[in-house]
């Protein structure tokens, strides 16, 4: 037979579980969009690139240098 605690023990473990692979999951997206973004060298040209840019904004762009 399996004890109340035993029945607590398994579903606090299957909830936490759950929690830290939606937490894995939610993060290795925003990783792989930064990895996916645009890498930029700073140099002379960047000041120019980004007030050509849309909004003067960059969403998701590695600097390089």
């Amino acid at each position: 037979p399996i004890t109340p605690g035993e029945l607590l023990c398994l579903g606090s473990s299957l909830a936490f579980t759950g929690l830290f692979y939606y937490l894995y999951k939610k993060k290795a997206r925003v990783i792989a969009r930064i990895q996916e973004a645009p890498k930029l060298q700073v140099d002379d040209d960047l000041p120019a690139l980004v007030s050509a840019a849309d909004g003067r904004c960059l969403p998701y762009v590695a600097l390089e240098g």
